[in-house]
């Protein structure tokens, strides 16, 4: 079978756009190195740390709304597993581990204030229901 980019340049009639054919071609092309690996991959504890980062992001977003409040503290739990298994995975490749200690640490801030306001709105709640 042949690729698709063989395909296009068969059916070109002027010889002019066939360079920048083939350029913007060999752009969309998967590099590989010499054991064989993509250059885009994405390592597992580097998958961790954005999860972790996105997830803390979320988090902290749901915890400051009122409704969400639950669902804010249940991802911030699950942002603060997954950036100290991110943490731990680039310490010991080497890898900078700036992205899971961001989503640690917004994690944490987010589950803090979600118990935080889940207190004081009970407190609050349980407040008014004993004045009537």
């Amino acid at each position: 079978m042949r690729p698709f980019f063989r395909c296009v340049e068969d059916n070109l009639q002027t010889p002019e756009a066939l360079p920048s054919l083939r350029f913007l071609i060999q752009l969309d092309r998967p590099q590989y190195t010499e054991n064989n690996n993509s250059i885009d991959t994405i390592s597992p504890g580097e998958s961790m740390d954005i999860g972790s980062l996105v997830l803390g992001i979320l988090a902290l977003f749901f915890t400051l709304s009122f409704y969400f409040s639950p669902l804010g503290i249940v991802l911030g739990i699950v942002g603060i597993i997954l950036g100290a298994m991110g943490r731990k995975s680039a310490l010991e490749t080497g890898l900078p581990s700036g992205t899971a200690t961001a989503g640690l640490v917004m994690s944490i801030v987010a589950v803090s204030l979600g118990a935080l306001f889940f207190t004081v709105c009970g407190a609050c709640f349980g407040a008014l229901f004993m004045l009537k």
